[in-house]
């Protein structure tokens, strides 16, 4: 039911719902990781985060696997079919932002959050997913630069420097934002690295009411700080 780079995700049991994410790519690193993801997961118990139920470190004829809640689809699958109303969206949002608030609270930082990581229930609650990239605040002062999906990096890590930079969760702010103009405008905006560096925010419709404008601006400012 998808694959990423390293990994794939299968049906377990439908009835069960239940998913099978299974590690494709054996490097030292990517294992190291898929640990770690399993990790996190048992740490960040929440109504608005996908639910992780075992975790398997696999043989000579297993890959390494975690097991977790099958959830129907993606938030970016029922974008692009139209398939929400304002009411549901407004749902949504809120629960994206309680996931992402308690994920902050616990000290880790998700560093990779879009539409397609959140998936929804059959019921359509938001459930924060793929923990793939996920770190703890607290780990080490230096991060790796280029982490995450280009659309949604906030212009701390995407600034030219041969230096090891350190950055907060503010990240998962700016992809917040990013995610949240897709959800109002049923569109991804242009994308330019160098606007994104530069401060300048994306174009958004006129028919956005005032706050909630506000309130995307004050995610994507280019500051950390005034985020």
């Amino acid at each position: 039911i998808g694959k990423g780079a390293t990994s794939s995700v299968k049906i377990v049991s439908k009835t069960e719902k239940y998913a099978k994410k299974e590690l494709n790519d054996f490097t030292h690193q990517n294992v190291k990781r898929f640990i770690g993801e399993g990790e996190i997961l048992f740490k960040l118990r929440h109504p608005c985060i996908i639910r992780i139920h075992g975790f398997n470190f696999g043989n000579e004829k297993l890959p390494p696997s975690l097991i977790l809640s099958l959830e129907p689809k993606s938030l970016e699958t029922a974008i692009n079919k139209k398939e929400l109303d304002n009411n549901q969206k407004n749902l949504i949002i809120v629960e994206i932002v309680l996931g992402m608030r308690f994920i902050h609270s616990k000290n880790f930082m998700h560093r990779d959050l879009k539409p397609s990581n959140i998936l929804l229930s059959k019921n359509l609650h938001a459930k924060i997913s793929d923990f793939g990239l996920a770190r703890n605040e607290n780990l080490e002062s230096s991060l790796s630069k280029g982490v995450g999906t280009l659309r949604f990096m906030a212009p701390e890590i995407l600034e030219e420097t041969d230096e090891a930079i350190s950055y907060t969760n503010k990240i998962d702010v700016y992809s917040f934002g990013i995610t949240l103009v897709f959800i109002i405008t049923n569109e991804y905006s242009k994308f330019s690295i160098k606007n994104v560096v530069a401060g300048v925010k994306p174009n958004l419709p006129k028919t956005i009411i005032p706050w909630v404008k506000n309130l995307i601006e004050n995610c994507l400012a280019l500051s950390p700080n005034d985020r």
